[in-house]
């Protein structure tokens, strides 16, 4: 029910055909919302059979209302929503698609080069690497 809330607000957006007015921040929420709850039902043991559910339908849902937004929305506004929208779309379908991918384990583990016993590697304090007579130096302060 809750997801149904914003529908009167959707159908005045329809008959007038404008959305201003109107922030599309409560709907991306919303949907990330749901992703969020998605991402946890598939980690969790159990119970995630009704999170996906209720989730999915939210998520179906937000995307209508925010499609319906960005049809009627100004120009202005409609570019870096519709990017939002899109890269969001294909970060989770990137994510279920890679999701139980097993990673790739080298044969021979690559080994960082190491350094041989005759280097020497002599860390010094900047401070003492000053001349040793400051005071031929026109921009030099005297204490």
């Amino acid at each position: 029910m809750v997801f149904l809330a914003p529908l009167p607000t959707f159908y005045l957006i329809y008959k007038k055909k404008s959305a201003e007015g109107f922030q599309s921040y409560p709907y991306v929420v919303a949907l990330f919302s749901c992703m969020v709850w998605i991402y946890y039902a598939f980690n969790k043991n159990g119970a995630g059979l009704f999170l996906i559910t209720i989730n999915s339908f939210g998520i179906v849902v937000e995307c209508i209302y925010l499609t319906i937004f960005l049809v009627y929305a100004p120009k202005k506004l409609r570019l870096p929503n519709t990017l939002g929208f899109l890269f969001g779309i294909i970060q989770m379908v990137l994510y279920l698609m890679y999701r139980n991918a097993t990673p790739v384990v080298l044969e021979d583990p690559v080994k960082v080069q190491e350094l041989a016993s005759d280097h020497v590697i002599d860390v010094v304090k900047l401070s003492t690497m000053g001349d040793a007579n400051p005071k031929e130096h026109k921009n030099s302060i005297n204490l």
